[in-house]
């Protein structure tokens, strides 16, 4: 009799407490294929638009391969069919899902500029191969020696939760 009571005892409990941390679980894993998602649309939309203009989406003022640039801006308007001087068809070459919550995709901020978010609301990082040698330096500090050099005309990332770039356990890559 005790050990029927302690059994109903524990799967009640277990009613109670697994759903949530199930759902929180799920939810994890459901949100990190949103992002890589994002990643390679953008991998692939700055390739369609270095095939079509004969060059990269890049900002004048970039000069610095190991200097990450973030999802919003000019460069990242062009993609998205924003006429300007990097678009001036207005070509889309980017299009993603919306982002009404500014976390997991595309809006416009409130000065109009156009931002690509990640699951935590914060823009993915991207860096430009800008000399043309097929090489940009990996951004994780802790990369092995032989791994100092990615190639590539684009590497993408993002902060992961902590939003430090300094930590890389929680950061999801393209590379």
């Amino acid at each position: 009799m005790k050990w029927l009571l302690l059994i109903t005892i524990v799967v009640v409990l277990a009613k109670v407490v697994v759903p949530p941390i199930s759902r929180t679980l799920l939810a994890k894993q459901l949100e990190a294929p949103i992002d890589r998602t994002s990643m390679k649309a953008l991998d692939l939309a700055v390739n369609a638009y270095r095939l079509e203009q004969f060059q990269l989406p890049l900002e004048p003022a970039w000069k610095d391969e190991s200097q990450a640039h973030p999802t919003q801006g000019v460069w990242l308007g062009a993609l998205t069919g924003q006429t300007g001087e990097l678009n001036t068809r207005g070509t889309v070459y980017l299009a993603l899902p919306s982002a009404p919550t500014q976390r997991g995709g595309l809006y416009r901020d409130s000065r109009g500029q156009v931002r690509l978010t990640d699951q935590f609301g914060r823009p993915f990082q991207v860096l430009f191969d800008l000399d043309g040698d097929g090489k940009i330096p990996n951004p994780d500090p802790s990369a092995p020696a032989d791994k100092k050099l990615l190639s590539g005309s684009l590497l993408i990332y993002s902060l992961g939760a902590d939003g430090n770039a300094k930590t890389w356990k929680d950061n999801l890559t393209s590379w």
